[in-house]
């Protein structure tokens, strides 16, 4: 009897095959545009992801502080770099049963006047925070 490989792995190894290897090179380190420190960050976080949730008024959050950070665009878009800023937190909320799920990671990204979670970018390499 052959030994069968998990179909995550297969899947993983495909999304990373499609997506390519996210890399940055010291000098786009250096001179690339973060933009602004994303002061209102949390609030900004909390409305965006209430909609996500069962029940958004019981969310706890508990909030990392923002990096600096890129994320890459996969093959099929072009493969462009955005830099900005990544804000790793955490969430735990009710679920239907009314019981709290257990705290959660998450990650949100804001770049070019724009933000969102990219928790699965994270997770597959195509985003990252970059080293102070």
């Amino acid at each position: 009897m052959k030994p069968r490989v998990p179909f995550s792995f297969l899947f993983t190894l495909w999304i990373v095959f499609l997506t390519g290897c996210t890399t940055v090179t010291k000098e786009e380190v250096a001179t690339s545009d973060y933009g602004p420190y994303p002061s209102a960050y949390e609030s900004e976080i909390k409305g965006k992801m209430g909609g996500t949730l069962k029940d958004p008024y019981s969310a706890i959050y508990r909030f990392g502080t923002p990096q600096k950070g890129f994320a890459q665009d996969g093959f099929a878009r072009g493969g462009k770099k955005h830099f900005g800023w990544i804000v790793p937190f955490w969430v735990n909320a009710k679920n239907g049963y009314g019981g709290y799920t257990g705290e959660k990671l998450y990650y949100f990204m804001f770049a070019d006047g724009r933000s969102a979670e990219i928790t699965g970018m994270i997770n597959t390499g195509m985003a990252r925070t970059i080293e102070p």
